[in-house]
């Protein structure tokens, strides 16, 4: 291995390590959320994606959310899409039950002055239907990087925040999250890739807490 690229490495593995042992995130729980994804072609321009998603808490002992999505998606070309999706979702915790979500999301990627970096804008509005709640809007921005190590090994990064635009019986109007996200993307085969990495998620509603989230998403692309 190269000198160059063992210490893009170690960089790597320190800023995990910093984040999961940061002394004043002691008390958050360690979380896992579990996804597959699969891309259907309908035409030239359009796909649907249909996406699995399970996620424990607790240190992975206890089911938190079973997450059903599709996802209709209009490619205007490799570097702009646009989606409209629904999601449906069921909380095992006491908090809240079942809850439909429709989203619409813009997304814009382009390269960067520095070879093999790729820089990923996303731009999503939700609409929350909450059981025994009003809807509730929430704005999400993310911005994310891909860096090429090799052919088939990608290093990804990405922030998000979200903004609940009004208030309802469950929550206020507000900051209301925050994840950050550190990962590698393994292609397996020309249409199948995987996903492994680290999320540091920010609850600024809830007294500030923090989940150490593991994720892990199997992608399958048959378009």
């Amino acid at each position: 291995m190269s000198e160059h690229r063992k210490n893009k490495y170690l960089i790597t593995a320190g800023l995990v390590l910093n984040l999961i042992c940061n002394p004043a995130l002691a008390s958050s729980q360690l979380t896992s959320w579990n996804t597959i994804h699969l891309d259907l072609p309908v035409t030239e321009n359009i796909f649907f994606r249909e996406t699995l998603s399970t996620r424990f808490d607790e240190n992975f002992t206890s089911m938190d959310t079973q997450l059903i999505r599709s996802s209709f998606n209009y490619e205007f070309n490799r570097d702009i899409i646009a989606t409209a999706a629904y999601d449906w979702l069921k909380r095992f915790d006491s908090s809240s039950g079942y809850e439909n979500r429709l989203w619409q999301q813009f997304y814009y990627r382009h390269d960067t002055s520095i070879d093999k970096l790729r820089v990923f804008h996303r731009v999503r509005i939700d609409e929350r239907m909450v059981e025994d709640t009003d809807t509730q809007v929430r704005a999400r921005y993310m911005i994310a990087g891909e860096y090429a190590l090799s052919d088939t090994l990608t290093l990804t990064m990405s922030d998000e925040i979200m903004v609940n635009l009004n208030s309802n019986q469950r929550t206020d109007a507000g900051l209301e999250q925050n994840r950050v996200y550190l990962g590698f993307i393994k292609k397996l085969n020309k249409q199948t890739a995987l996903w492994l990495g680290y999320q540091l998620q920010h609850f600024f509603e809830d007294e500030d807490d923090f989940n150490h989230s593991i994720l892990a998403t199997l992608h399958v692309n048959l378009r």
